[in-house]
């Protein structure tokens, strides 16, 4: 593998395993807007950010088997699909239950990247090269937490709330794109 073969593999394995601080992250900036014009407390609004991890877990325990059986490319495109299609639905929300219901349910998509980024490298690569790998790709995951508020902040001082969640379905969709184009099932 050449050096910018691997780098633009570390960068996309680590792309789609930043699913959840995308959607966590991202969505911190945006809370007050999104209670004012739901008309809740932004504690009550915290809630859908439990139901989230809710999602993620249900996430965590179904995509893994279903990946071992029908492999890794079609499951994390499955999963991709779903958090865009979550991210922009919850954009629309116009009352906190559906924005706690889509929110579920991106969860459940973004769980399928950190899962199934983790079963690609340990299907490449033995122990101590997937361990090298990993240390990579959770270097470049620890930096996506740090800028994300700033993203979210941005977004929300220029456009609607509804933004933060576009921008999510437009990372996951350009994942979502890398995988179908560049990514050989492992």
């Amino acid at each position: 593998m050449t050096r910018i073969r691997y780098i633009s593999f570390i960068a996309l394995i680590a792309g789609i395993s930043s699913l959840n601080p995308v959607a966590i992250d991202i969505f911190l900036p945006a809370m007050p807007a999104i209670a004012r014009s739901m008309a809740v407390d932004p504690g009550t609004l915290g809630i859908t950010l439990g139901i989230f991890t809710i999602g993620t877990a249900f996430g965590q325990i179904t995509f893994g088997p279903i990946s071992d059986k029908f492999g890794r490319k079609p499951v994390i495109i499955f999963g991709l699909s779903v958090y865009v299609i979550a991210a922009v639905l919850a954009s629309y929300s116009s009352n906190i239950v559906e924005l706690s219901i889509f929110r579920f349910i991106q969860g459940i998509g973004a769980a399928s990247g950190r899962i199934i980024s983790v079963a690609i490298v340990r299907d490449l690569h033995s122990e101590e090269r997937a361990a090298r790998f990993l240390s990579n790709i959770w270097t470049i995951s620890t930096i996506v937490p740090i800028i994300n508020p700033f993203i979210g902040s941005a977004l929300i001082h220029y456009l609607p709330w509804g933004s933060v969640f576009l921008f999510m379905a437009i990372f996951a969709g350009v994942m979502l794109l890398l995988i179908i184009f560049f990514f050989k099932e492992t």
